[in-house]
């Protein structure tokens, strides 16, 4: 392996064997040596392109995740929401009831009076 091949295969190691080669072929062609600092400023911007490429499927996925995680937040707190409505209901209905007891013996009561 040629210093040149080395150097490509360094800077495009994420990329595909074709896309490789294809680069290794632009360098050869335009005569660019891998010691120029334009080389190492081009190496740096295709490996920052590529991050940048790949970006979106893993902020895609990342978003999932929090989507899901959101999901199962809601889910727990319109569980414990319910359950606290359906506990104040509750208590609200024995008040009633309580109460209703009460004014039903008052009512009795008043009416055995003379």
């Amino acid at each position: 392996m040629t210093n040149i091949a080395k150097v490509v295969e360094k800077v495009v190691a994420e990329y595909s064997e074709e896309k490789k080669a294809e680069v290794t072929d632009w360098i050869l062609k335009l005569g660019v040596r891998p010691d120029d600092p334009l080389f190492n400023l081009y190496a740096e911007l295709g490996t920052t392109q590529f991050a940048l490429q790949q970006l979106p499927g893993r902020l895609d996925s990342l978003v999932v995740g929090w989507t899901d995680m959101v999901d199962d937040k809601l889910n727990s707190a319109s569980k414990v929401a319910i359950h606290q409505q359906k506990s104040a209901i509750a208590e609200a209905a024995k008040d009633l009831v309580k109460m209703t007891k009460q004014g039903m013996a008052l009512r009795k009561a008043l009416s055995y009076a003379p």
